[in-house]
């Protein structure tokens, strides 16, 4: 048995004997908890032990006590969220220094509690997922051994926004660092693998870039994001003076976005270059990325999650989810049935 199994089985034991000590009577068995949370504080295994022990807790509370606890969340959640709507104002205002000295605070304040709360432990791991498409893309792409819990702080949020306001003042190496943490709670946002590297691109350092281009592929869940991809490999293949594939890249992501920036690009290599792929068929462009084996369809494996969480969504009736979700299948595969079905949901059709 390894140590991990050790571990698991230990923890285990303690928690069973700690069900075995319960009554049903709340008084006491809210008594008993805290005691025992006092008896396991030191332990080896004390963070796990008493993080469950919170959990059982929370279970127990009456309901004024929990409505207390919840308008505590929910008045930082709102206070937060008022914090960052002013952020994002003075910055679309050009006021990048004053949107600093707004987030700032919170950026004290979410540094400190990101190396001290919701540690990963034996039992398990944390992330504040902006929605269920990116939990259950994570699982599909990683291999998750503990139980997935999400945190209600938004570190994820938060460090990325600050890393814009420093891309903003070109200070890169730090967005960078902030990128780079926003990942550890968040591993499944394309976008930020897509804002590491801009800002790797900015530095000069392109093959940085291109790596970090690459990872945010298998997250990648709406045809913006896979048109974002495949320009960014248009812009690498540039620097590589590939410029027949570059072009293709541009070319194949019209099918997903329309963006000024394919235009400009091939202007800019048939003026620099003297070579103009504008009139390149899709049929052709297509052939190119294939023989490069550059993905320029979604991953196989997210669409299967995304085609999973529409029965997930609908049996927990989660109209938000499953309209989202139908909307982003349809335009990624073009499949004629996630449209129908987003528009019957529109109408007031049937989850199911």
């Amino acid at each position: 048995m390894n140590s991990q199994a050790k571990e698991s089985k230990f923890f285990k034991e303690i928690m069973q004997e700690v069900l075995r000590g319960m009554n049903g009577d709340t008084d006491h068995d809210l008594q008993f908890i805290l005691a025992q949370a006092e008896i396991y504080k030191d332990h080896e295994y004390g963070i796990e032990i008493t993080r469950a022990l919170g959990r059982l807790i929370c279970k127990l509370l009456p309901d004024d006590k929990r409505v207390e606890i919840d308008k505590l969340f929910s008045d930082h959640k709102s206070s937060v969220e008022s914090t960052l709507e002013e952020v994002r104002f003075n910055q679309t205002q050009g006021e990048v220094n004053k949107a600093v000295e707004l987030i700032k605070p919170l950026i004290n304040e979410y540094d400190s509690l990101s190396t001290t709360m919701y540690q990963d432990d034996t039992e398990s791991t944390y992330f504040c997922f902006d929605s269920p498409a990116e939990e259950i893309t994570y699982i599909i792409h990683n291999d998750v051994s503990k139980t997935i819990r999400r945190v209600p702080e938004q570190f994820a949020t938060i460090f990325t926004m600050y890393a814009s306001l420093l891309f903003e003042l070109k200070e890169h190496s730090e967005a960078i660092g902030y990128l780079e943490k926003a990942l550890r709670w968040n591993p499944a946002a394309a976008a930020v693998y897509f804002e590491l590297g801009e800002n790797y691109k900015q530095l000069g350092e392109m093959e940085a870039f291109h790596e970090y281009n690459s990872k945010a592929y298998p997250y990648i869940l709406n045809a913006s994001d896979l048109a974002r991809f495949l320009r960014g490999n248009g812009f690498y293949h540039i620097e590589k003076q590939q410029l027949e594939l570059a072009s293709a890249c541009f070319l194949v992501s019209l099918l997903y976005e329309q963006s000024q920036m394919v235009a400009a690009e091939l202007f800019y290599i048939r003026q620099k270059y003297g070579e103009d792929y504008a009139g390149m068929k899709p049929d052709k462009a297509i052939e190119l990325l294939e023989q490069r084996n550059i993905p320029f369809r979604a991953d196989p494996n997210t669409l299967s999650g995304l085609v999973h969480l529409l029965s997930l969504a609908a049996n927990n009736d989660d109209l938000p989810t499953l309209a989202e979700t139908l909307k982003d299948l349809y335009e990624l595969t073009g499949n004629q049935e996630f449209y129908d079905r987003f528009i019957e949901l529109k109408e007031g059709g049937p989850l199911a």
